[in-house]
């Protein structure tokens, strides 16, 4: 079996292409950006490139892992309801339905990597503003920091993406994404185990409680300082090439965006998948609390650790299955196997829930790469704006949280996943039938 190693080294395209006087990428063979080096002539000589863009999903995943505890604590610190907690991820993923738009026209004049670069250094702002938001003791300073690290993430996630799947031929561009997914995994294991072990040492609602978000979000700040100046300096591709020839292939470069109907489908189930997922993670704790007898919330954050294991087990399961089964087919797998775990979670059966529920983070853990992949086939000349279209469908997550939360208060948590089950539901019929290309369809 190839190492991870192997298998990026293995689907890098060797050749990237040259910029104009104001930065825009030229459909030709080109020269590294900022040098006169001739183009890469094998694929290794990308790996570099590609491996620290890669490595920026691992920041976002641990973002994403560490709000889902920091939820939960929030609710003991400030003593706030399920409804009112899910502010935190409405600011996170609300982020992405107000910023993606601007993100992708700055990416549109600056290109991937200044893209990016800005995006690390809003991110590294709001991870310092939780020092002054735990001065204050003030949740609603706290919201206002977490929307602003998520600019920075919105900004990094709508160049990094489309910047993967460029690094390279189109044939092999499912497979670099789901990679760098996988990535995105690893950041969400270790997000959990974290903030299990740190932040549920003081349950009192003083600026001593939050110390430790303090000492984790600003580090976590001055790590992405330090991983920014080494990308900045790095010599890194614009793009990889992209003729017209191969646009051509890809789609038609006149079509307006939303005519792609399969698009307009990919950016609601991606919508729905994104909600869902993030649900799933923010009532974790409160479902096992409260399903699994005896357990204690620490522990439960732990499990959610074990779950985001599988939810990385999953994204490496997709990447897996590319190249051996069609996209659509491990997507709709993926759904279904989702469903029928959330029917067992709606259930509420003892300690056998929680354990279901732990195994949906599996089935999250393949569809955000599978439709994302799915949405950009055929778009062409479309790429760029289609990505920043998907990544805004992460914006559910602003919102499906915050329906269950409502159901969560007014019935039960276990009522409140009839939400997410219905998502996924959706998610399997864009998988069977609605994925399809307008000329195949």
């Amino acid at each position: 079996m190839h190492s991870t190693h192997s298998l990026i080294t293995a689907i890098i395209f060797p050749r990237v292409a040259s910029t104009d006087p104001k930065g825009r990428m030229k459909m030709t063979h080109g020269t590294l950006a900022g040098s006169n080096r001739t183009p890469p002539t094998s694929g290794r000589s990308l790996l570099w490139p590609l491996t620290l863009t890669t490595s920026l999903f691992f920041i976002w995943g641990l973002s994403y892992g560490l709000l889902e505890v920091l939820n939960k604590h929030f609710q003991d610190v400030f003593d706030i309801t399920k409804a009112r907690s899910t502010l935190l991820q409405t600011a996170y993923f609300g982020a992405y339905a107000t910023v993606v738009w601007p993100a992708g026209r700055l990416l549109e004049k600056i290109g991937y990597k200044y893209t990016i670069l800005v995006g690390l250094a809003i991110y590294a702002a709001g991870a310092f503003m939780f020092i002054p938001s735990a001065t204050t003791v003030n949740f609603n300073f706290f919201v206002a920091s977490i929307f602003i690290l998520a600019t920075g993430l919105v900004c990094v996630e709508t160049a990094a993406s489309p910047y993967v799947t460029l690094l390279g031929p189109s044939k092999n561009a499912d497979r670099r994404i789901a990679i760098a997914q996988s990535v995105f995994g690893l950041g969400t294991f270790a997000g959990p185990l974290i903030g299990g072990m740190v932040f549920f040492a003081d349950q009192n609602p003083t600026s001593g409680a939050l110390s430790s978000v303090v000492a984790t979000y600003g580090a976590i700040g001055g790590a992405v300082i330090v991983f920014a100046i080494i990308y900045g300096l790095a010599p890194l591709p614009k793009a990889a090439i992209l003729t017209h020839d191969e646009a051509a292939q890809e789609g038609p470069i006149s079509t307006k965006l939303m005519d792609y109907r399969h698009f307009k489908w990919a950016v609601f189930a991606q919508w729905l998948n994104i909600g869902a997922q993030v649900g799933i993670g923010t009532f974790f704790i409160n479902y096992a609390t409260e399903n699994w007898a005896g357990i204690e919330t620490s522990q439960a954050a732990y499990l959610l650790s074990i779950a985001m294991g599988l939810f990385l087990a999953g994204r490496i399961f997709s990447t897996a299955m590319l190249g051996k089964v069609s996209t659509n087919v491990v997507l709709t797998f993926f759904a279904v196997w989702n469903v029928l775990l959330l029917g067992v979670a709606v259930a509420d059966i003892p300690t056998v829930s929680t354990i279901a529920l732990m195994g949906t983070l599996f089935g999250c853990g393949g569809t955000y790469p599978l439709i994302f992949a799915l949405g950009l086939r055929g778009l062409g000349e479309n790429r760029k704006r289609g990505a920043a279209a998907l990544v805004f469908g992460v914006s559910g997550g602003a919102v499906v949280p915050l329906i269950m939360g409502f159901v969560a208060d007014a019935r039960t948590t276990s009522v409140a996943y009839l939400v997410a089950l219905a998502c996924y539901a959706f998610v399997s019929l864009f998988g069977w039938k609605l994925y399809k290309p307008n000329a195949e369809a």
